[in-house]
């Protein structure tokens, strides 16, 4: 079922230019229609496909056209399309690898695949490079962490104001890590750590000591309640986290630490990370929860959209001036 938001003014003027931005994650796709001046149209969340690559064309054909429909903006006016997927994209080709959690896109060349598609100027980029840059965007840091912990678990790294995207896109790919973190209860050495440390892990570790399948957010709910299961499953992912967190600190030195997904960005995650013996107290002040949430990675597919849109218009104006000598 989609949740669709009109924001703003509807209707398209004559010459006007929009683009679309969105944040494809292992549960929901979250879309949103920009206009040049910035004000965000509508928006729009489904449920992600997890079937097949035809499945993944439709919803995205999907929310595209019911944000032009509940704003009144003609598909021609928009321009540009930027896309986040919770995977490694290849500088050079576009190439998706690395997708656990939509694996139906690995190996495919998505921008080209789009680009085909929609008939529009498409940018695929990794699902938490895309919502470091809406943090970054919000908050103007220039060096900090992003480790999104929601379905899976990523990072994206800020340095001097960019990212830092690795010589074939794989910088960031902590989920990837082979595990010597883990507490008893995920002592499988051979996991990698978004086996562990993922709403999806959470989920898998709940089942096996209940015999009960719930979702990560009904977990939350019963630990809410004291449910000493859920407590200790928590409290055990916590405390990889934390583990996680201090190495990071001494490898890369970031100002900040800033978590976001489904599950870091919850302050009730928060208490329990705080209340971890594996951090140091003298790291604790740099580690912060994202000021946009769960929202992200939509603001930063619309401002990567929004700064597309307006540096082609740039271009076409120099080109023009050129031309008229």
């Amino acid at each position: 079922m989609s949740e669709l938001i009109p924001s703003g003014n509807s209707a398209s003027a004559q010459g006007a230019c929009f683009g679309i931005g969105i944040d494809l994650g292992g549960t929901h796709l979250r879309a949103g229609l920009i206009d040049l001046s910035g004000n965000i149209r509508a928006e729009n969340s489904i449920l992600s496909p997890h079937t097949t690559l035809e499945a993944f064309e439709k919803a995205v054909q999907k929310v595209i056209v019911e944000l032009e429909e509940v704003t009144g903006i003609d598909d021609e006016d928009v321009t540009h399309l930027v896309i986040g997927v919770p995977g490694v994209v290849e500088p050079e080709t576009g190439m998706i690898s690395l997708c656990p959690n939509l694996p139906y896109l690995n190996g495919v060349f998505l921008q080209k695949y789009l680009e085909k598609l929609l008939m529009k100027t498409v940018i695929v980029e990794n699902d938490v490079n895309i919502a470091a840059i809406g943090e970054q965007e919000i908050s103007g840091s220039e060096d900090f962490v992003f480790l999104a912990l929601g379905t899976g678990l990523g990072m994206a790294i800020f340095r001097n104001g960019e990212i830092n995207r690795g010589s074939a896109g794989n910088a960031g790919e902590i989920g990837s890590i082979r595990n010597h973190l883990a507490t008893e209860i995920s002592s499988n050495d051979d996991k990698i750590l978004e086996e562990i440390v993922s709403g999806a892990a959470l989920e898998a570790k709940y089942q096996l000591v209940v015999g009960v399948a719930k979702n990560s957010e009904s977990i939350f709910e019963l630990a809410e309640k004291d449910d000493p299961v859920a407590v200790k499953l928590i409290s055990e992912m916590a405390d990889v986290l934390a583990r996680i967190i201090q190495n990071l600190i001494y490898i890369l030195d970031p100002s900040k630490i800033i978590l976001g997904g489904g599950i870091g960005s919850r302050e009730t995650f928060m208490d329990y990370l705080a209340k971890s013996e594996f951090i140091e107290d003298r790291f604790r002040e740099s580690i912060h929860i994202s000021s946009l949430g769960s929202r992200a990675g939509l603001v930063g597919a619309l401002a990567q959209s929004l700064r597309l849109m307006r540096e082609n218009i740039l271009l076409e104006i120099s080109n023009r001036e050129d031309t008229n000598g």
